[in-house]
Protein backbone atom coordinates (compact mmCIF):
# COMPACT_ATOMS: atom_id res chain seq x y z
CA UNK A 1 0.00 0.00 0.00
CA UNK A 2 3.03 2.52 1.30
CA UNK A 3 4.55 1.82 -2.87
CA UNK A 4 1.14 2.53 -4.16
CA UNK A 5 1.10 5.70 -2.45
CA UNK A 6 5.22 6.41 -3.62
CA UNK A 7 4.31 5.62 -7.17
CA UNK A 8 1.25 8.19 -6.78
CA UNK A 9 3.66 10.78 -5.36
CA UNK A 10 6.75 10.01 -7.44
CA UNK A 11 4.15 10.44 -10.68
CA UNK A 12 2.82 13.94 -9.13
CA UNK A 13 5.84 15.02 -8.78
CA UNK A 14 7.28 14.70 -12.22
CA UNK A 15 4.20 16.71 -13.36
CA UNK A 16 5.04 19.42 -11.28
CA UNK A 17 9.10 19.36 -12.16
CA UNK A 18 8.21 18.90 -15.90
CA UNK A 19 5.52 21.35 -15.94
CA UNK A 20 7.80 24.93 -14.58
CA UNK A 21 5.96 27.79 -14.16
CA UNK A 22 8.36 29.85 -16.28
CA UNK A 23 6.65 33.57 -16.29
CA UNK A 24 5.36 34.16 -18.93
CA UNK A 25 1.88 35.53 -20.10
CA UNK A 26 -0.91 33.02 -20.21
CA UNK A 27 -4.10 34.23 -22.44
CA UNK A 28 -7.56 32.68 -21.78
CA UNK A 29 -10.93 33.69 -22.02
CA UNK A 30 -13.78 33.12 -19.15
CA UNK A 31 -14.86 34.35 -15.39
CA UNK A 32 -11.94 32.89 -13.31
CA UNK A 33 -9.83 31.79 -15.93
CA UNK A 34 -6.92 34.22 -14.69
CA UNK A 35 -8.02 35.59 -11.47
CA UNK A 36 -8.70 32.92 -8.78
CA UNK A 37 -8.97 35.50 -5.79
CA UNK A 38 -9.98 39.10 -6.56
CA UNK A 39 -7.80 41.69 -4.85
CA UNK A 40 -9.13 44.68 -6.67
CA UNK A 41 -12.10 45.88 -8.91
CA UNK A 42 -12.63 48.52 -11.29
CA UNK A 43 -16.64 48.45 -12.19
CA UNK A 44 -16.99 51.98 -13.89
CA UNK A 45 -20.14 52.49 -12.68
CA UNK A 46 -19.87 56.03 -12.71
CA UNK A 47 -19.04 56.70 -15.95
CA UNK A 48 -22.57 57.81 -16.78
CA UNK A 49 -22.70 60.52 -19.34
CA UNK A 50 -20.00 61.65 -22.12
CA UNK A 51 -17.48 63.57 -20.51
CA UNK A 52 -17.87 62.97 -16.36
CA UNK A 53 -13.94 61.40 -16.30
CA UNK A 54 -10.87 61.83 -18.21
CA UNK A 55 -9.76 58.42 -19.15
CA UNK A 56 -6.05 59.78 -19.13
CA UNK A 57 -6.08 59.85 -15.38
CA UNK A 58 -8.29 57.82 -14.27
CA UNK A 59 -8.42 55.55 -10.94
CA UNK A 60 -10.70 53.15 -9.56
CA UNK A 61 -10.61 50.53 -6.41
CA UNK A 62 -6.17 51.28 -6.49
CA UNK A 63 -6.16 50.13 -9.89
CA UNK A 64 -5.66 53.07 -12.93
CA UNK A 65 -6.85 52.34 -16.05
CA UNK A 66 -5.94 55.23 -18.60
CA UNK A 67 -4.72 56.56 -21.91
CA UNK A 68 -1.71 58.22 -22.26
CA UNK A 69 -3.17 60.99 -23.67
CA UNK A 70 -6.03 63.10 -22.18
CA UNK A 71 -9.49 62.21 -23.79
CA UNK A 72 -13.04 62.23 -22.37
CA UNK A 73 -14.99 59.31 -21.75
CA UNK A 74 -17.64 58.04 -24.09
CA UNK A 75 -20.92 56.51 -22.47
CA UNK A 76 -20.48 53.62 -24.80
CA UNK A 77 -23.27 51.25 -24.52
CA UNK A 78 -25.42 53.52 -22.30
CA UNK A 79 -22.85 53.79 -20.04
CA UNK A 80 -21.01 52.67 -16.87
CA UNK A 81 -17.92 51.12 -19.27
CA UNK A 82 -14.68 52.44 -19.75
CA UNK A 83 -14.47 53.74 -23.07
CA UNK A 84 -12.21 56.79 -24.49
CA UNK A 85 -13.75 59.30 -26.86
CA UNK A 86 -10.76 58.73 -28.94
CA UNK A 87 -9.85 56.25 -32.19
CA UNK A 88 -12.07 58.24 -35.01
CA UNK A 89 -10.70 61.54 -33.65
CA UNK A 90 -6.75 61.29 -34.60
CA UNK A 91 -6.36 59.08 -32.07
CA UNK A 92 -4.92 56.40 -34.75
CA UNK A 93 -1.85 55.24 -32.83
CA UNK A 94 -0.97 52.58 -30.15
CA UNK A 95 0.58 55.65 -28.46
CA UNK A 96 -2.97 57.00 -27.73
CA UNK A 97 -5.40 54.60 -27.86
CA UNK A 98 -3.55 51.37 -26.03
CA UNK A 99 -5.27 51.10 -22.67
CA UNK A 100 -2.89 51.03 -19.54
CA UNK A 101 -3.79 49.31 -16.82
CA UNK A 102 -1.72 48.77 -13.41
CA UNK A 103 -2.01 49.49 -9.22
CA UNK A 104 -2.05 52.77 -7.99
CA UNK A 105 0.55 51.96 -5.52
CA UNK A 106 2.76 49.60 -8.23
CA UNK A 107 1.83 46.29 -6.66
CA UNK A 108 2.82 43.32 -9.31
CA UNK A 109 -0.64 41.86 -11.04
CA UNK A 110 -0.32 38.24 -11.39
CA UNK A 111 -3.59 37.89 -12.45
CA UNK A 112 -5.94 40.65 -14.52
CA UNK A 113 -9.24 39.45 -16.31
CA UNK A 114 -11.98 42.20 -17.57
CA UNK A 115 -14.64 42.48 -20.18
CA UNK A 116 -13.52 43.65 -23.28
CA UNK A 117 -15.61 45.07 -25.53
CA UNK A 118 -15.16 46.24 -29.67
CA UNK A 119 -16.80 49.25 -30.90
CA UNK A 120 -15.06 49.71 -34.05
CA UNK A 121 -16.68 48.24 -37.38
CA UNK A 122 -15.33 44.85 -38.22
CA UNK A 123 -12.21 46.11 -39.91
CA UNK A 124 -10.87 46.69 -36.46
CA UNK A 125 -10.31 42.89 -36.29
CA UNK A 126 -7.14 42.40 -34.07
CA UNK A 127 -6.83 42.30 -30.40
CA UNK A 128 -2.99 43.62 -29.45
CA UNK A 129 -1.77 43.53 -25.94
CA UNK A 130 1.88 44.05 -24.03
CA UNK A 131 2.83 43.33 -20.26
CA UNK A 132 5.95 45.61 -18.45
CA UNK A 133 7.87 44.74 -15.77
CA UNK A 134 10.04 47.44 -14.55
CA UNK A 135 9.50 49.66 -17.20
CA UNK A 136 10.59 46.86 -19.74
CA UNK A 137 8.48 45.19 -21.98
CA UNK A 138 8.45 41.45 -21.22
CA UNK A 139 5.54 39.77 -23.19
CA UNK A 140 3.48 40.43 -26.13
CA UNK A 141 0.71 38.95 -28.57
CA UNK A 142 -2.31 39.33 -31.01
CA UNK A 143 -5.39 37.67 -31.97
CA UNK A 144 -8.25 37.46 -34.10
CA UNK A 145 -11.28 39.34 -32.91
CA UNK A 146 -13.62 40.71 -35.15
CA UNK A 147 -16.36 40.89 -32.54
CA UNK A 148 -15.94 41.27 -29.06
CA UNK A 149 -18.89 42.20 -26.83
CA UNK A 150 -19.14 41.63 -23.57
CA UNK A 151 -16.34 38.78 -23.50
CA UNK A 152 -13.81 38.39 -20.41
CA UNK A 153 -10.05 38.47 -21.30
CA UNK A 154 -7.92 37.05 -18.75
CA UNK A 155 -4.01 37.63 -18.57
CA UNK A 156 -1.73 36.03 -16.17
CA UNK A 157 1.86 35.54 -15.19
CA UNK A 158 3.23 33.77 -12.55
CA UNK A 159 6.17 36.41 -12.43
CA UNK A 160 4.27 39.21 -12.07
CA UNK A 161 3.75 42.36 -14.01
CA UNK A 162 3.11 45.90 -13.03
CA UNK A 163 1.70 47.38 -16.15
CA UNK A 164 -1.04 45.54 -18.87
CA UNK A 165 -1.37 47.66 -21.88
CA UNK A 166 -4.20 46.43 -24.75
CA UNK A 167 -6.62 47.35 -27.48
CA UNK A 168 -7.74 46.83 -30.75
CA UNK A 169 -6.23 47.37 -34.40
CA UNK A 170 -6.98 47.35 -38.35
CA UNK A 171 -4.72 44.44 -39.43
CA UNK A 172 -5.40 46.15 -43.00
CA UNK A 173 -4.51 49.73 -42.19
CA UNK A 174 -2.79 49.58 -39.28
CA UNK A 175 -5.10 52.19 -37.29
CA UNK A 176 -5.92 51.73 -33.72
CA UNK A 177 -9.33 51.68 -31.83
CA UNK A 178 -9.75 51.99 -28.24
CA UNK A 179 -10.45 49.41 -26.54
CA UNK A 180 -13.91 49.65 -24.27
CA UNK A 181 -13.66 48.10 -20.42
CA UNK A 182 -15.50 46.45 -17.72
CA UNK A 183 -16.00 45.28 -14.68
CA UNK A 184 -12.02 44.81 -14.59
CA UNK A 185 -10.38 42.39 -11.85
CA UNK A 186 -6.96 42.13 -10.60
CA UNK A 187 -5.10 39.41 -8.73
CA UNK A 188 -2.09 40.54 -6.50
CA UNK A 189 -1.48 37.45 -4.95
CA UNK A 190 1.50 35.51 -6.05
CA UNK A 191 0.82 32.15 -8.03
CA UNK A 192 2.49 29.73 -5.84
CA UNK A 193 5.51 28.54 -7.71
CA UNK A 194 6.64 24.80 -8.32
CA UNK A 195 8.96 24.33 -5.64
CA UNK A 196 6.50 25.44 -2.95
CA UNK A 197 4.21 22.98 -4.48
CA UNK A 198 6.64 20.07 -4.26
CA UNK A 199 7.05 20.83 -0.53
CA UNK A 200 3.59 21.01 0.63
CA UNK A 201 2.95 17.90 -1.49
CA UNK A 202 6.11 16.03 0.26
CA UNK A 203 4.62 17.08 3.92
CA UNK A 204 1.25 15.88 3.07
CA UNK A 205 2.92 12.23 1.61
CA UNK A 206 5.20 12.37 5.04
CA UNK A 207 2.03 12.84 7.31
CA UNK A 208 -0.04 9.93 5.01
CA UNK A 209 2.82 7.64 5.12
CA UNK A 210 3.24 8.01 8.93
CA UNK A 211 -0.13 7.57 9.97
CA UNK A 212 0.23 4.41 7.53
CA UNK A 213 2.94 2.77 8.97
CA UNK A 214 1.34 2.95 12.83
Amino acid sequence: MIRSQFLALFSCLLLFVASPVSGSVTVSSGTGSAVSSVDRMATFDSMTFFGSHDVGSYTEGGLYIQTPSSWQNFPLLGGGIWYPNAGYNGGNSFEENLALIGNTDGARMFGVEFYAINAGPAAWDTFIWETYRDGSLTDSGTFVATVVDETVIGFADAAGIDELRVGFFNSTSGFVNPIGIDNLRVQNTAIPEPSSLLVVIGLAAGACCRRRAR
